[in-house]
């Protein structure tokens, strides 16, 4: 865990438990330490876990789709099935969407319901 993260969980369980005391002054506490401390409100903290958990579910269903169009296409293709297989592989965002881009354009040209089914899973994530 990061130094100021440490620091900052620290300092929000003391003014948590002194709550008769005299608030917090954090700019007092980073001119002391030389740290940047921020104490989180707790709604902006349950906002960040929701958004990181909806994300975490938008990749795990991307991911399923994913593996259902890989079967598909190994049946059909053994071919396009190793082209998507290279696609569906764990890498940055952006590489991930220009492999799966070939690969829609390779799917028109054999099968109009490959394709379909792979356009599907290529929709961008909502964020």
């Amino acid at each position: 865990m990061h130094a100021s993260a440490i620091a900052s969980f620290i300092l929000l369980a003391i003014s948590a438990s002194s709550a008769a005391a005299a608030p917090l002054d954090l700019a007092a506490a980073n001119a002391n330490t030389g740290l940047n401390l921020h104490i989180k409100s707790p709604a902006s903290v349950t906002a960040a876990s929701a958004q990181a958990q909806a994300e975490a579910r938008a990749l795990a269903a991307r991911d399923e789709e994913m593996d259902s169009i890989l079967a598909a296409l190994s049946a059909n293709s053994p071919e396009d099935a190793s082209a998507a297989a290279v696609a569906n592989e764990p890498d940055d965002k952006k590489k991930r969407d220009e492999e799966m881009d070939s690969i829609l354009a390779a799917l028109s040209a054999n099968s109009p319901e490959d394709a379909s089914a792979a356009a599907v899973a290529n929709e961008p994530d909502d964020k």
